[in-house]
């Protein structure tokens, strides 16, 4: 039908009134629109395909998303479907997305994804929106990966940051496979590994850590994503949370044995099944200190974990070595 009416000379680019409909996002309302926008709405792939092969316009914006933001502070607010401020065809196709992903790739080949709209790009959409498969789609086209959002207050967090921040462990891992920057950083310093212990994203914080995010670094107020879990009053979920990656062999890593060591922290815990692990990864020095001069042995008789003491007594840790208190062991117990 579509192709006859082009045949018969059909004003492609005409817009008239017609009732739109979706289930997600829920949508049911009469919108002044074109053919592509009709098109993408109701997810007619071979539709879309026709219209763009005859050369219909790309560069209309309209106004169905669900979605809005501060400009000046980055914040995003749910406002429901239609009262968003307009947008481009490309953004459409996101919020409606088709499931295989045609409509949109069809779409980039004509629009750039990295085109910024109010200070974001396709990108950053597609992870507000919680949609994975435009995520993979917007990647296998060329979407900048490292984009950060861009506001007036100088506000600047990254599509990892806000994957990070909203829990989206699927589109994070995305993220990663693509090979972003794990440990880049918002204008306060943050790591996507502090953002998800501040907003405690439990399973997100499992997914950086397996793929090798730093518990070494610190903010610009000198917190680590450790001490921010204390600060928070998250700790126990922050710690067994890092505990079952530990558990099934991954070693987290830490650029600064200072601020957080993998040995320390178990020890801390007094989990024996961590300890085995990290004792089983066979490079682990067993005798390091930290500032204070504690080693994991002391840390275990200080917080009186029977246990896990025995194991690293028995995993050949030095039970004579005094921190800078000049107390060994015996002397903490």
């Amino acid at each position: 039908m579509v192709d006859a009416l082009l045949k018969c000379g059909v004003d492609m680019n005409a817009t008239d009134r017609v009732l739109l409909q979706s289930c997600k996002p829920c949508l049911h309302t009469n919108v002044d629109c074109t053919a592509l926008v009709a098109a993408v709405v109701s997810r007619q792939i071979s539709s879309v395909r026709l219209l763009l092969a005859a050369g219909v316009r790309t560069d209309v914006k309209v106004q169905l998303g669900a979605w809005s933001w501060d400009m000046a502070s980055g914040e995003e607010f749910r406002v429901g479907a239609g009262l968003a401020e307009p947008y481009p065809i490309t953004w459409c196709a996101v919020e409606y997305f088709e499931s295989t992903g045609a409509i949109l790739h069809l779409l980039l080949q004509y629009i750039s994804p990295n085109t910024p709209h109010h200070g974001r790009t396709l990108l950053h959409h597609a992870i507000l929106c919680g949609n994975a498969g435009a995520t993979k789609v917007l990647l296998k086209c060329g979407a900048h990966i490292e984009t950060p959002v861009i506001t007036t207050q100088n506000t600047q967090f990254r599509p990892i940051h806000m994957a990070a921040r909203l829990g989206l462990t699927t589109i994070l891992q995305c993220l990663i496979d693509s090979v972003c920057d794990l440990n880049s950083k918002t204008e306060a310093g943050e790591t996507a590994l502090m953002i998800c212990v501040k907003y405690k994203q439990e399973e997100c914080l499992k997914v950086l850590a397996r793929a090798g995010a730093d518990f070494g670094l610190v903010n610009i107020g000198g917190q680590s994503a450790s001490s921010i879990a204390g600060s928070c009053g998250c700790y126990l979920g922050f710690q067994q949370a890092l505990l079952d990656v530990i558990r099934n062999g991954k070693v987290p890593t830490s650029s600064n044995i200072s601020v957080f060591s993998p040995l320390l922290f178990v020890a801390r815990s007094g989990d024996v099944l961590g300890l085995k692990a990290l004792i089983g990864q066979g490079d682990i020095d067993l005798d390091k200190q930290d500032e204070r001069g504690f080693s994991a042995v002391m840390v275990t008789a200080k917080e009186g974990h029977v246990d896990a003491f025995r194991l690293l007594v028995y995993a050949g840790a030095d039970v004579k070595l005094c921190n800078k208190s000049r107390g060994n062991c015996y002397y903490t117990v």
